[in-house]
């Protein structure tokens, strides 16, 4: 998923638009990409604004994600 959209920043000198393209991934998508980098991954679990919850899914509302691997 991406996702690309203008957005408007605060900054010291002023007002500035910027472009944001955010990469978004999906579980299985990152246990693959962990995988070719010779870590196993162990467990993977979603939160929003630091609340984790150690759950089997992820809400597709959250936006952080922890993955705990290990090296194969």
């Amino acid at each position: 998923m991406v996702e690309h959209y203008m957005d408007e920043w605060d900054l010291p000198e002023g007002k500035k638009q910027v472009e944001v393209k955010e990469r978004r991934y999906l579980p299985f998508e990152l246990k693959q990409m962990f995988a070719q980098a010779g870590l196993k991954v162990e467990n993977i679990w979603g939160g929003t604004l630091g609340k984790w919850e150690k759950r089997q899914s992820i809400n597709l509302d959250e936006i952080e994600i922890m993955v705990v691997a290990t090296k194969e």
